[in-house]
């Protein structure tokens, strides 16, 4: 989902950091999400939370580009597994 430059900078960051540091980053960001979820989905049809929701999903995507990077996997195998997830969802 990030441009290459922004992919780099995710590199550098790995690099800096180092891979458990940024692992148990991305659990973080990913619990932060998940609290934005549930209070945006509680709140109906008042946005008043849809700024942080869109804030803490930006860090997810950011991790989990990290992630991606750290665990070596591919487009290819991306795409492979979210079909199959994707198929399934539609049984």
């Amino acid at each position: 989902m990030l441009n290459n430059k922004n992919a780099i900078l995710c590199a550098k960051i790995i690099k800096k950091y180092g891979t458990s540091k940024q692992m148990l980053k991305a659990g973080e960001e990913c619990t932060e999400l998940a609290q934005a979820i549930f209070r945006s989905a509680q709140d109906g049809s008042n946005w008043h939370y849809m700024d942080n929701l869109i804030e803490e999903l930006v860090d997810v995507i950011v991790m989990t580009e990290q992630l991606v990077l750290i665990t070596g996997l591919t487009k290819d195998k991306i795409n492979e597994k979210a079909r199959e997830k994707l198929e399934r969802a539609l049984e």
